[in-house]
C-alpha cells in the first residue's frame, strides 16, 4: 500500500469518494460520474482508450494524409520551386498527431470499467501502477464509500 495517496480516494488519476467516481489530472476533475448513476465498478486490464479501434483508424488516416506531403516537401528542399508553406507544414504536422493518436489508442493498462444506466465508461489509471497497489486502493475506497467494486 506504499503507492496509495494520503487521501486514499485519489490514486494515479482516479478519484473515488462518496459523491463521484472520477478521472483527475493535476488535481482537477476531468470526468466524473455521480454516485447515484453508478451501477457497477470493475477493475480491468486492456486498452485504456474508450474506443481504441476508432482512435487507431483516425490516427492512421491523419498520419497517411500528412505523409502524402513528404515527397512534395523533399522535392521543394532538393529542387526548389513554389510551395504553399503554411498548408504543407499543417499537413506535415498531421503525421505526429496521427502517430500520437495511434499510440494512445493502443496503450494498455489498468482501468475502471464503470457501468451507468444505458452506458459504460473507462477511467484509466495513469502511469504504470501495480495490480497490488490498485487493489489496495480499491479495497480502501470500497470500505470507505460502500461502492460495489469488483477486482477479482
Amino acid at each position: 500500500m506504499n503507492e496509495v495517496a494520503d487521501s486514499t480516494t485519489d490514486f494515479q488519476g482516479v478519484r473515488i469518494d462518496d459523491q463521484v467516481v472520477a478521472s483527475v489530472k493535476g488535481g482537477q476533475t476531468t470526468f466524473a460520474l455521480p454516485r447515484e448513476k453508478v451501477r457497477d465498478v470493475r477493475l480491468r486490464f486492456g486498452f485504456q482508450a474508450e474506443r481504441p479501434l476508432l482512435q487507431l483508424l483516425l490516427g492512421l488516416l491523419l498520419a497517411a494524409v500528412g505523409a502524402l506531403q513528404i515527397p512534395g516537401a523533399y522535392e521543394f528542399v532538393v529542387h526548389g520551386g513554389t510551395i504553399y508553406l503554411d498548408v504543407m507544414v499543417f499537413l506535415l504536422l498531421l503525421v505526429p498527431l496521427g502517430a500520437w493518436l495511434m499510440a494512445h489508442g493502443l496503450r494498455r493498462g489498468f482501468y475502471l470499467f464503470v457501468e451507468v444506466p444505458n452506458d459504460r465508461f473507462k477511467i484509466p489509471f495513469r502511469g504504470r501502477p501495480t495490480r497490488e497497489a490498485i487493489v489496495d486502493f480499491l479495497s480502501i475506497a470500497r470500505a470507505r464509500t460502500g461502492y460495489s467494486i469488483q477486482f477479482d
